[in-house]
């Protein structure tokens, strides 16, 4: 017997339905991209300024942790800071070190809070896992992808930050607030 289910569809029809999938080399190289410029974002009513900065962070489906470069993409926003123990490949499939992980605060463009862990390893710009994404919030959130954007949401409070598609891959704006905080000064907690 021939079974089928669902509609008929022409085989034009089949190719418009399944969108590319890109694989974590491609994703790399829009990474790079955007971090040297060649690929633009779209600009936003909030930029960086003495209280905020800007930073871009790639949102990766595949990705089981979420990595950036703190001394690069978070240099001036205080963070929380552990040792790691997880062992990361990148694009390439080499293994992808993490110097520690560390917790940041962030705000969506929209206002809305992120609260995020990062590995601090060396990446082109902050790759957020899509699976910890989704964890934000008081009782998680749901994140959506669309034809043309997407949108992450809080689950108890409805709100919405908007994810921009680029080249098929989504990205969210973050405003880390700066710290003003001297390193080098940080010592034992009762240290003057």
């Amino acid at each position: 017997s021939n079974e089928s289910a669902g509609p008929k569809l022409t085989q034009k029809q089949k190719r418009s339905m399944t969108s590319p999938v890109l694989d974590r080399t491609s994703i790399a190289k829009i990474a790079k991209l955007v971090r040297s410029g060649e690929l633009d974002l779209p600009d936003l009513d909030l930029e960086s300024d003495s209280d905020y900065e800007a930073v871009w962070a790639l949102e990766d489906s595949g990705a089981a942790r979420s990595c950036a470069r703190r001394k690069a993409h978070f240099l001036h926003t205080e963070t929380i800071r552990r040792p790691s123990h997880v062992k990361m490949a990148g694009a390439s499939g080499e293994e992808l070190p993490s110097r520690e992980c560390f917790d940041a605060e962030a705000l969506s463009a929209e206002g809305n809070k992120i609260n995020h862990t990062f590995e601090d390893a060396d990446v082109d710009m902050p790759i957020m896992s899509v699976a910890e994404i989704s964890t934000n919030g008081e009782l998680v959130s749901n994140v959506n992808f669309g034809e043309r954007d997407g949108h992450v949401i809080d689950i108890k409070t409805n709100a919405a930050s908007k994810l921009y598609k680029r080249r098929g891959v989504y990205f969210m704006k973050l405003y880390a607030p700066k710290s003003k905080i001297d390193e080098l000064h940080l010592g034992r907690p009762g240290d003057v």
